[in-house]
């Protein structure tokens, strides 16, 4: 279930995260392209290390059962703060606190952020003080997720066309959803493109313009662009005979 309201992602305002008393700021694509697309998304992992992840990276080598037993009554952030006090930067790499405290700047300006043991602190331009525990850490953390549309797109249905002028249309459609499937949870490669394609796809439009929109933005032009096309296709292939391809209202709400 989302935790924002879909028009307040879609207009791309700033949100205010009300468990914390905090403005988040949607970056729009052409802050993220002065840190690059690559790096962006590098620095955003290290703020989702997760403590089952981690769990399972050592029971590679270690006995599952005593890995579980250290980390067990840890939160994620603590496993978070931890890896990054003890990570060693490589000459010309990033370290992990500094990755994360570049994602803090970029999604919350109007504030200072310190990432210390007991929680993130964080201080508005009057000095107030606050916290984020360790315990509501993933609260926000899942609240991020969301406005950087971090779960994917797309997803997989099946197609019965009637003959083969269908059929071939048929296949154009599952083509598109396997390739949308693929690309789930790739998306650190596929920013450029997606800014290229749209610049192209819809009319009146250009790079500047889509350079303007934030992620959701993005996504969601694109998804919407995609029940278009989907659309189209579907008509194309009942005009054609297909029995079982049913019909969609490209207007109506979008797939998750």
């Amino acid at each position: 279930m989302s935790k924002f309201d879909y028009l307040t992602l879609l207009v791309g305002e700033d949100i205010l995260l009300k468990e914390f008393n905090l403005i988040l700021h949607q970056p729009r694509i052409r802050d993220i392209s002065i840190i690059g697309e690559e790096k962006f998304f590098k620095m955003l992992s290290f703020l989702f290390i997760e403590k089952e992840n981690i769990i399972n990276v050592l029971s590679e080598k270690k006995d599952r059962a005593e890995v579980e037993a250290v980390y067990k009554d840890l939160t994620d952030y603590e496993i978070f703060y931890s890896t990054a006090a003890s990570d060693k930067q490589q000459e010309g790499e990033i370290s992990i606190r500094e990755g994360a405290t570049q994602i803090f700047m970029l999604l919350f300006p109007d504030y200072h952020i310190s990432f210390e043991e007991n929680g993130i602190f964080y201080s508005d331009k009057d000095n107030n003080y606050r916290i984020i525990s360790k315990h509501d850490y993933n609260i926000l953390r899942d609240q991020i997720k969301e406005v950087l549309c971090l779960d994917g797109l797309g997803g997989e249905e099946d197609y019965n066309p009637a003959d083969d002028r269908a059929r071939e249309i048929a296949e154009k459609l599952k083509a598109r959803k396997k390739r949308l499937a693929k690309d789930k949870g790739k998306k650190k490669d596929m920013i450029a493109n997606y800014v290229s394609s749209l610049s192209i796809a819809l009319p009146n439009s250009s790079i500047n313009y889509v350079s303007s929109l934030t992620l959701f933005q993005l996504y969601d032009q694109l998804k919407r662009y995609g029940a278009y096309k989907d659309s189209e296709l579907r008509l194309q292939a009942h005009m054609a005979g297909a029995k079982d391809v049913e019909q969609k209202d490209w207007l109506g709400p979008l797939e998750k």
